[in-house]
């Protein structure tokens, strides 16, 4: 019978399980991006080469098959936007 993969439900799910230092090198490499680790990667794939292989494999391992959503960190394109959108609310600068 074949292994289910392990539900990611949140990102900090995921860093507890593989470690911030792996997330980070994660993150570094596919950021914004929905990803489908393989359960069983070949020595060139991507993950494995981003990440190393025995972490590549270790995410594999526990994710292997099912879909991960990987934030990009990055703080929001417009603070401006955000701004003028508050402003039409009725907000003024100094509660904002």
């Amino acid at each position: 019978m074949a292994k289910k993969p392990r539900e990611v439900t949140a990102w900090s799910d995921l860093v507890d399980m593989i470690g911030e230092r792996v997330a980070l090198k994660l993150m570094a490499a596919f950021g914004g991006r929905d990803i489908q680790p393989p359960k069983m990667p070949a020595d060139d794939h991507p993950i494995l080469l981003a990440l190393g292989v025995e972490d590549g494999r270790a995410l594999c391992d526990l994710v292997g098959g099912g879909w991960v959503y990987v934030p990009h960190g990055r703080p929001p394109r417009s603070v401006r936007a955000e701004v003028m959108a508050l402003t039409r609310q009725g907000l003024d600068r100094v509660e904002i």
